[in-house]
């Protein structure tokens, strides 16, 4: 609620001096320079660079183009807004003397032991507990690191009051890294100094010229491979063979009671479209630049980001505890009391900064409550700026949740206000844009499965449009000769060419009902100046499940365990010579767009080591998945498992073939859920045949609907779908609506939210709508 405030202050004083939101922020920024720097409440802030964190954020959602996009929708009469949240965040509860001045009782330090056992595993145990937050997978990534143990070698034992060390405080104010995790870390940091004074011992040399390089302890410059954590500890327990005043065995404990507390910050750009008729707010783009210090695992601090966005969005947008007059509770059930949904949240896009904290072992700062914090505020301040479209004041959105009924009180009291300047002819009255008076003819051709396409119709009631279903159409010239008069066409397979465009003289725009639109000349259309539209959002997680799907069905052996019992045969384990333990194994994406990233986080979560190869991807976005970037050829050769996940142009039609395929392990296996075309199938075939790999999962085909006698079929090491990767019931019923408001949107003279070839819109290109 604070930051609610703040910042929509901010945004109104923004507005009465004339300046951009973002400039009074910039103006009124601390300084690196200046820190450790004392606020105005008494809080000594560690470090920070506020400045960069919002030009990071302002770089990701392009906030120039942003704007321009927003000048010219406006112009259109849509109600687009921009808003930001700036936050700091205090994390890390934890220093002793300063929860006593607060009146808290309670101890701030925690305590962590770390034991390396004989076979060269070590254990971590702390009184913190996990809740989900992911401290277990941190605590083992810092002992492993220091150390130099493979991940998996080191359990971590929690909150378990028979065998851990007390806990004064436990999991709360995002302190698990910083005080936790800052006790395991200097509890490592002895045992590591221990093993070096043994090895150093061992091996004749100085503690000082002892390096760890591959989990060895070896002597820096010697040609001696050194030794192992489990050599070292053996002897440790042993006891034998140790330097002088040196007590057996291999363990530390450590007490760590934090100076300060941590300072997290962040900033939030959120970009909204309200609808004028309904007051309903859609968010339609949403940015994050956040530092927490040093980041120990991306992918952790990247999942409470994002489930902290989804509470920020449903307090912003939904959840709301209604009372009658009588003071009876109206919202009891979750009938009444709106939650988001996976429909209603954005995908964030997220930078991470790393300032590290002078207070804390290792500069690491807190962050679990970063992502709830920012976007009631900036959500608002975009609602704001969208309403300030119809002349709505700003002070006016003082309090969330923005309801559809609460935006449209505050638009119909505006227009209310404004009724009787009537008088002076000053009268308020909404425009749209028609491109022609006649109405405007949609065709929509469906797939080889037919569709309801009511609520495309719906969607076009405001243009005015008729639309025309048809089946699918394979033939350009059938294509032609049933959609003469068309303006708009929906098309799901059929191919929209160069000759179909240029016969179809009215057509002013094609949208796809997919991400991929290769079944459209896009060069052709940008020549004719036709808009080429896709809906690439829908179908991200439905196509990152099922590629998950069938690599842990392969994984598993869910289609041969399934036949053999169904056969009655009853092996009492997972058939094959050979089945991989996922986690610490390598999954490796070619394409990291936005269902190869959703995808990467999955694999993530099994503990996978992900690499990818996306020319186009720039670092920043690889770092925030926590990705290796590679070369094709090296994830070729590096992967247990391939996951496409690339479009197909000419660049990428057969991308996987012979040369790839020679790479490979021969125990890896392909998953292809993107298009078909960019596995070469008879390289694929061949491959097989010759066990360069072990197996395929295809969900995608070169030609479709694949061939009876197509040979991967008639192999038992080759998992089969039928294009189906992209469905669920919830995301295909949005279909038909998000297709017709694109098409809407077009014959309205409005620019489409995505545009495929964006070239049509640049000055003096030939483009057939207005």
């Amino acid at each position: 609620q604070a930051t609610f405030v703040m910042e929509r202050l901010m945004d109104m004083g923004a507005r009465r001096l004339g300046l951009d939101p973002v400039e009074i922020r910039r103006r009124n920024f601390v300084p690196p320079a200046v820190f450790p720097y004392r606020s105005a409440g008494g809080w000594e802030l560690d470090s920070g660079r506020y400045a960069d964190g919002l030009a990071r954020a302002l770089e990701s959602a392009r906030y120039g183009e942003l704007r321009a996009w927003q000048k010219s929708e406006r112009a259109n009469g849509r109600l687009i807004g921009i808003g930001l949240s700036c936050y700091v965040e205090f994390t890390g509860m934890g220093p002793s003397r300063i929860m006593a001045a607060m009146g808290n009782r309670q101890g701030g330090y925690e305590t962590a032991v770390v034991r390396v056992d004989p076979s060269g595993h070590a254990t971590v145990t702390s009184g913190i507990i996990e809740i989900g937050q992911g401290i277990r997978s941190a605590m083992a990534q810092i002992a492993a690191d220091i150390l130099g143990l493979p991940y998996e070698n080191v359990r971590v034992v929690l909150g378990h009051t028979a065998l851990t060390p007390y806990s004064a405080y436990g999991t709360a104010g995002s302190r698990g890294a910083v005080v936790a995790g800052g006790s395991v870390l200097e509890a490592s940091r002895l045992v590591k100094d221990k093993a070096t004074r043994i090895a150093a011992h061992l091996l004749e040399a100085a503690a000082a010229d002892i390096e760890v390089v591959d989990g060895r302890y070896r002597v820096r410059g010697a040609p001696s491979p050194g030794l192992t954590l489990a050599e070292i500890a053996r002897e440790a327990h042993r006891g034998q063979r140790l330097p002088d005043g040196l007590e057996p065995g291999l363990e530390a404990r450590y007490v760590h009671q934090p100076k300060n507390w941590t300072f997290s910050s962040g900033v939030h750009v959120a970009a909204v479209e309200v609808d004028g008729e309904t007051g309903t707010v859609r968010i339609v783009g949403y940015w994050i630049a956040h530092d927490c210090g040093k980041v120990i695992n991306p992918m952790l601090v990247d999942g409470q980001i994002h489930g902290g966005v989804a509470q920020g969005v449903g307090a912003a947008l939904m959840e709301e505890i209604a009372y009658d007059d009588a003071g009876q509770l109206l919202s009891r059930t979750f009938m009444d009391y709106a939650l988001p949904i996976a429909a209603s949240m954005p995908e964030p896009v997220l930078e991470h900064l790393e300032t590290p904290s002078p207070h804390t072992p290792g500069g690491v700062k807190g962050m679990s409550e970063g992502g709830t914090v920012a976007p009631p505020a900036a959500i608002a301040n975009a609602v704001a700026d969208a309403l300030a479209g119809r002349g709505v004041d700003a002070a006016a959105v003082n309090a969330y949740p923005l309801t559809a009924p609460r935006v449209f009180e505050l638009l119909r009291a505006c227009e209310e206000r404004a009724r009787p300047r009537a008088s002076i002819g000053l009268v308020y009255t909404p425009t749209v844009n028609t491109m022609s008076r006649q109405p405007a003819h949609v065709y929509v051709i469906q797939g080889r499965t037919p569709a309801d396409y009511a609520d495309c119709q719906a969607a076009l009631a405001s243009v005015p449009a008729t639309m025309t279903t048809l089946p699918f159409l394979k033939d350009e010239e059938e294509i032609v000769a049933r959609t003469r008069d068309a303006d708009a066409l929906v098309v799901v397979y059929s191919p929209i060419t160069r000759r179909v465009m240029s016969a179809l003289e009215g057509l002013k725009v094609v949208v796809r009902t997919g991400v991929g639109y290769d079944v459209i000349d896009v060069p052709a259309a940008t020549e004719l100046g036709v808009i080429v539209v896709n809906i690439p959002d829908l179908w991200i997680r439905e196509v990152a499940n099922h590629a998950m799907a069938l690599l842990l069905a392969w994984n598993r052996k869910v289609i041969v365990s399934d036949r053999q019992v169904h056969a009655g045969a009853w092996g009492g384990g997972v058939p094959g010579d050979r089945t991989g333990a996922l986690h610490g194994e390598t999954v490796g994406i070619v394409g990291l767009g936005n269902i190869g990233s959703a995808f990467a986080r999955r694999a993530a979560a099994f503990e996978m080591k992900v690499i990818a190869c996306d020319p186009y991807v720039d670092e920043r976005h690889f770092a925030a998945l926590g990705v290796e970037r590679v070369s094709l050829e090296q994830l070729a050769a590096r992967s247990d498992y391939v996951s496409v996940h690339t479009l197909l142009n000419d660049e990428t039609r057969h991308l996987i073939s012979d040369a790839f395929f020679r790479r490979m392990k021969p125990t890896a296996i392909l998953i292809n859920t993107s298009r078909g075309p960019v596995v070469d199938e008879r390289a694929l075939i061949r491959a097989l045949g010759d066990k360069l790999l072990a197996g395929a999962a295809l969900d995608v085909w070169e030609h479709e609907p694949v061939a009876a006698d197509n040979p991967l079929l008639k192999m038992e090491n080759v998992i089969a779908t039928p294009h189906s990767a992209y469905f669920s019931s919830a995301a295909v019923a949005q279909v038909p609506r998000r297709c017709g408001e694109e098409a809407a949107r077009v014959l309205t003279g409005q620019r489409p939210l995505n545009v495929v070839n964006p070239a049509v819109y640049e000055p003096g290109a030939a483009r057939r709508a207005g």
